[in-house]
């Protein structure tokens, strides 16, 4: 089942199989655990990638 973020913006959503959302800069994701991904980045742009845990 699709989560509401998902259906907010169509144009990242590929029927539930892969997504992309591109970033701009100063924006953050976060992942709930377990939630497999990875970073793609073009070449001519500097990429800083931090990960860990964030308690409540």
């Amino acid at each position: 089942e699709k989560q509401e973020t998902q259906m907010d913006n169509p144009h990242c959503d590929t029927g539930g199989r892969w997504r992309y959302v591109p970033l701009q800069p100063g924006q953050t994701v976060f992942f709930r655990p377990g939630t497999i991904h990875c970073v793609v980045r073009a070449r001519d742009r500097q990429t800083s990638a931090f990960g860990g845990y964030a308690l409540r």
